[in-house]
C-alpha cells in the first residue's frame, strides 16, 4: 500500500481524489499525514459522467462524505415514491444535470426504471446533512460482475461477503488472481 512508500521531496502532486467507496477516516488521516497533500473524496457514476459531487479543495471537507454537488449538477434524497426528503433523512440519492445520460442504448425499459421525473435514480442510499454534504450509507441492490457474469452481491444473496475458493475469489495462484482481477462492482441497473 502507498502508506509504506517513500515520499519524493518536493511532492510533485497537489491533490489526490478518492471515489468508488467510502474512505475510512483513519486511512484519510494517515494518507494526508504521510504525503502532506489533500485527499479529496468524491462521487460519480457511469450514467452521470463522471463526477457528481466532491468535497471542496478550498473550504470545509468532511471525512466520510461524498461532498457537495459539482457545478451544474443537482442532487436530492428521495423516498421510493419520489418525495424529496429533508436533511438527515435517509433515502435514495438522485441526480440530474447536463452530465446525466439520456438513457441506456436500445434499452427503453431499463431507461424508464432508471429515471423518475427527470431524476436519475442512482441505486445508492444515503442522506444529506444540514450543511448540504451527502453521505452514502448503502446500496438498494448490488450486483457484481464476475468473469463477465452479473451476480447478486453477497448481501442480496443472504450470504457472507467473501468468495469461496470454488468461485475463485479466495484461491491462491494464477486462477485466484485472475478471478479477483475480473471481479468488478457494477450498479444494479447498469
Amino acid at each position: 500500500m502507498l502508506l509504506g512508500a517513500t515520499v519524493p521531496t518536493p511532492m510533485p502532486i497537489r491533490l489526490f481524489i478518492s471515489g468508488s467507496a467510502p474512505l475510512p477516516m483513519q486511512t484519510l488521516k494517515e494518507f494526508e499525514e504521510k504525503f502532506g497533500v489533500p485527499l479529496i473524496e468524491g462521487y460519480g457514476l457511469s450514467e452521470a459522467s463522471p463526477v457528481v459531487s466532491k468535497n471542496p479543495l478550498h473550504g470545509i471537507r468532511k471525512a466520510g462524505s461524498i461532498g457537495i454537488p459539482v457545478a451544474n449538477v443537482e442532487m436530492s434524497i428521495q423516498d421510493d415514491s419520489g418525495k424529496m426528503l429533508g436533511a438527515n433523512e435517509t433515502g435514495e440519492i438522485c441526480v440530474r444535470g447536463g452530465n446525466v445520460m439520456q438513457g441506456y442504448w436500445n434499452q427503453p425499459e431499463e431507461t424508464a426504471k432508471a429515471f423518475r421525473d427527470r431524476w436519475l435514480l442512482t441505486g445508492d442510499v444515503g442522506y444529506r446533512d444540514t450543511d448540504g454534504y451527502y453521505y452514502i450509507t448503502d446500496r438498494k441492490k448490488d450486483m457484481l460482475l464476475v468473469n463477465g457474469i452479473k451476480r447478486l452481491s453477497a448481501r442480496d444473496r443472504g450470504s457472507d461477503l467473501s468468495f469461496s475458493r470454488r468461485e475463485g475469489g479466495g484461491g491462491r495462484g494464477r486462477a485466484g488472481r485472475a478471478a479477483r482481477r475480473a471481479t468488478r462492482g457494477v450498479r444494479g441497473g447498469g
